[in-house]
């Protein structure tokens, strides 16, 4: 999500768009983010009046200062549109009180803590929702109560493309190595197909790792720890195809699509969104969990037109047509049509044709 926001702002500001980007103070700098001012909170002076609820916690209350302040900063503000990418509840229960559109991209399943807030959202006249699959689209319609849009996340291309030989049997795995994404399975079909794994990800889990892909490490099971994008880009590269392996409904599957523009063909379970990546030209769908299959599927899909492969994400799953399609979802909710049921602030002037708006992401 990060990697998307950070995209999508950047090609906004290079296409003219005037936008200010609302980040935590730790976030990159190139983008010039806004951050909220800190609150020094002096812990321990009298009893708390909520200290026999956990969740209130020092960092529950520093979270909801944040957004508050960033809220309010939006509200005296002369933005155009305000895209809210963030994951919290807030930002959604507060959007009728923002005096311009918004649209909020669904980044993730309808986890419990996001869904009361999308629920309000859905209540305003201003706010749009966004997918970033059809399949997670249909996964929140109990809550967004229409259909949301679908724009599907893109990559940078020229960071994956380039040129390296691939070895023979050697496939490759990256991503969060946690239970969710069933890297055990891609060591277990990897062992029967006879293909030697490259592992690349950081460790969310360290039991998982310790108890299930730790034990299994070896000469042709190899795990190289968290590598930059310049590191990854060789590593995948080399390899015959990628294996994904998630066992939860994936709400996109963005290292498939980093995995096919370094020219790698994909085998990946039936999870999620996986089928509106994958084609039979540049990979391989197989039933979730079936290790035979899963094996079965390297060999015939390492053969599979690797030119192919970085072709189908240029066309499909680009950076450029991804900020192409959030324009026309931009200029869709800032027309007439929309904007007329929006309440003006105090002494503004209704302006929704303007060609280069200003955005608050």
């Amino acid at each position: 999500m990060e990697m998307h926001t950070f995209l999508l702002t950047k090609r906004l500001i290079e296409r003219g768009h005037q936008v200010t980007l609302y980040a935590a103070p730790s976030s990159d700098s190139e983008l010039n983010p806004k951050h909220p001012e800190p609150i020094p909170l002096k812990m321990g002076l009298a009893d708390d009046l909520f200290k026999d609820h956990s969740e209130y916690d020092e960092t529950f209350v520093k979270r909801l200062h944040d957004y508050s302040y960033i809220i309010r900063d939006i509200q005296l503000s002369n933005y155009d549109i305000v895209h809210n990418n963030c994951l919290h509840f807030l930002p959604l229960a507060q959007v009728h009180s923002i005096p311009c559109p918004v649209v909020t991209t669904l980044h993730t399943p309808p986890f419990s803590s996001l869904q009361a807030g999308v629920a309000l959202a859905r209540l305003a006249a201003n706010h749009t929702f966004v997918a970033v699959s059809e399949h997670l689209a249909q996964s929140w319609l109990p809550f967004t109560g229409t259909l949301a849009q679908v724009v599907y996340n893109g990559i940078d291309g020229s960071q994956w493309e380039g040129i390296y030989p691939a070895y023979f049997r050697t496939a490759v795995w990256t991503g969060r190595i946690c239970p969710e994404k069933g890297l055990e399975y891609a060591i277990e079909a990897a062992l029967i197909a006879g293909f030697k794994l490259v592992i690349a990800g950081s460790i969310y889990d360290q039991a998982y790792y310790d108890q299930k892909i730790r034990p299994q490490l070896g000469e042709n099971i190899v795990y190289l720890g968290h590598l930059s994008h310049e590191e990854l880009k060789p590593i995948i590269s080399m390899s015959q195809c990628g294996l994904f392996t998630s066992v939860w409904e994936e709400p996109f599957g963005l290292v498939i699509a980093e995995m096919l523009a370094c020219g790698v063909p994909v085998v990946g379970f039936n999870s999620g969104a996986i089928g509106e990546i994958l084609t039979p030209r540049v990979g391989t769908i197989v039933p979730t969990k079936d290790v035979v299959a899963l094996a079965g599927a390297m060999g015939p899909s390492a053969d599979l037109d690797r030119l192919g492969c970085r072709a189908h994400v240029r066309k499909h799953f680009s950076c450029r047509k991804m900020v192409d399609n959030y324009e026309n979802v931009y200029r869709k909710i800032c027309s007439p049509e929309v904007t007329k049921f929006i309440p003006l602030r105090p002494g503004q002037e209704a302006n929704v044709n303007q060609s280069l708006p200003k955005a608050a992401c």
